[in-house]
């Protein structure tokens, strides 16, 4: 959880401004209820003054599948209050397949053109037989968001899948076939894809960031069990469209210093930004899968860490029981 944090807002879906305190990984998930935080293979959204936690409900029978999606909100990242489930299984409806469904990590962008919100997941039945996204809307960041279609985006087969989002610009990444990562950015309404431009090394629980050029960052392919991080960067810095990484993952190594990630996979990287100082800072958000008992899953959040703002610079993600933002910051690219 985060502690003594001052923040200030700004309105965007994946960048947070600065958060001042510490990130204590204790295994202490539950909200302000004491109840706990289910929010898994989500992400954190800053906008208008508040920080909102999503994430899938608890994975639950021996398919490990999540009844809904939840919203946490908090205004200082450590104090979380349950605000709603804003999207349930039953809601779902698809000419493909039979419920209950696979609802996987659920990620949210702001469309400014339609001035709504729109949230994309790995739809899929619990035996992985229609290896989807689903894409649903709502008018609120924490509303309940209105189911709008389910597809294998570009016509391939989708598994783990995230958002990233550039100003205006959405992109989907996802794990194609099980065989590559596959990069596509989204129509203007964030409704579909427009085709594959850009291919990376076969992983899962795939996320990107940016500082001076683009990250691509997830996980080997070994169930609910954890496995070596794996982390790309490329030398593409002004469009992620036509990024190159290397598609045989031998220069996209583990950048922390466990085997298992520190018992972890991948889920998101948070950018928080520090306006005034120009600086950034970097959060790592694993799920913690705790295999064969998914049931009891929890997270960790840890720093990424850059020791140079050289182009193409190589992080690093530390195991830390307690870390604050300021001592891992990292000046603003000009």
């Amino acid at each position: 959880m985060i502690r003594s944090l001052v923040l200030t807002a700004l309105c965007g879906a994946a960048v947070a401004l600065y958060p001042k305190g510490s990130v204590i990984n204790n295994g202490n998930w539950t909200d302000v209820d004491g109840k706990f935080i289910h929010a898994h293979g989500g992400q954190i959204v800053e906008y208008n003054n508040l920080f909102y936690l999503i994430g899938t409900s608890q994975k639950e029978g021996p398919g490990a599948l999540s009844e809904g999606i939840n919203c946490y909100t908090s205004t200082d990242l450590m104090h979380w209050k349950f605000y709603n489930e804003i999207m349930h299984n039953t809601s779902i409806v698809s000419s493909v397949g039979s419920p209950p469904w696979r609802i996987e990590r659920p990620k949210i962008v702001v469309n400014k053109q339609n001035n709504n919100f729109v949230m994309w997941f790995h739809l899929d039945t619990g035996n992985f037989a229609i290896k989807s996204v689903g894409v649903a809307k709502c008018d609120q960041i924490c509303g309940k968001y209105e189911f709008v279609s389910g597809f294998r985006p570009d016509n391939q087969d989708s598994y783990d899948m995230g958002l990233y989002q550039d100003n205006d610009l959405a992109y989907l990444v996802r794990s194609v076939a099980n065989t590559y990562a596959g990069i596509s950015q989204l129509t203007p309404d964030y409704m579909n894809t427009t085709g594959i431009t850009s291919t990376g090394p076969r992983m899962e629980g795939v996320t990107i960031f940016k500082l001076d050029t683009y990250y691509l960052f997830g996980s080997h392919l070994t169930g609910w069990s954890p496995n070596p991080a794996q982390l790309c960067v490329t030398p593409t810095t002004d469009d992620v469209r036509y990024a190159i990484w290397d598609k045989n993952a031998t220069e996209c190594p583990n950048p922390t210093t466990s085997s298992t990630t520190y018992n972890s996979q991948s889920a998101f990287v948070v950018r928080f930004e520090d306006t005034v100082n120009k600086k950034y800072s970097f959060m790592y958000m694993g799920d913690i899968w705790n295999a064969p008992n998914v049931g009891d899953a929890y997270y960790i959040w840890l720093p990424i860490v850059f020791n140079s703002t050289a182009a193409q610079s190589f992080p690093s993600v530390p195991d830390l029981t307690e870390w604050t933002f300021g001592d891992y910051e990292v000046d603003i690219p000009q």
